[in-house]
């Protein structure tokens, strides 16, 4: 899942490729942590790079797990329905010249969200349960006409379910890969 770029001056230079973590059987390499940072700097460019190395490695890790998971529990999303995701992010970045490997880690990383949410929805959505009473006390007393405090109500109660599910995913993720066999090698 995870692809490798080298980038060298000389074509005919060798760079030896390292293995900086093991997440039960997967490598993550230097180089898969260099095309990360790389990814998460054309995202993000005003980032803080002090904790960039290591915020790209828990992300690999993340990736990983999250991916394992999805596999184990057969979840499939629709290529169709990844490829608009996609087709809509590369629009909205406005970047002509990232290289294939970034692209295809952009598409790897939207897949795997789109499969994790699903997973999420799956396992967890009897959890979401809103107080329905506590959300039409408060819009009571924002003196809004029906139509509006409709919409309200339609608002704050997604942003409940919403509050819930990320909750479950952390959490969830977490047990994951308190879990995995992770090992970091320095």
């Amino acid at each position: 899942m995870i692809n490798f770029l080298i980038h060298s001056t000389d074509s005919n230079a060798k760079q030896k490729i390292l293995t900086v973590a093991m997440v039960n059987n997967s490598l993550i390499t230097d180089i898969d942590i260099k095309n990360e940072i790389f990814l998460t700097k054309v995202l993000n460019p005003n980032i803080e790079e002090l904790y960039l190395e290591n915020a790209s490695l828990q992300n690999l890790i993340d990736q990983i797990i999250k991916n394992e998971e999805i596999k184990k529990n057969n979840i499939q999303v629709p290529e169709k329905h990844i490829k608009n995701l996609y087709n809509n992010f590369l629009i909205k970045l406005n970047k002509d010249d990232l290289p294939n490997v970034i692209k295809k880690n952009i598409y790897l990383k939207i897949e795997t969200e789109e499969s994790w949410a699903q997973l999420i929805r799956r396992k967890f959505s009897w959890s979401a349960y809103v107080n329905i009473n506590e959300i039409e006390k408060n819009i009571s007393s924002l003196n809004k006409n029906s139509e509006e405090e409709y919409l309200i109500k339609d608002k704050m109660i997604k942003i409940e379910k919403n509050k819930k599910m990320n909750t479950n995913s952390i959490n969830y993720l977490n047990q994951l890969k308190n879990e995995a066999l992770i090992k970091i090698y320095q």
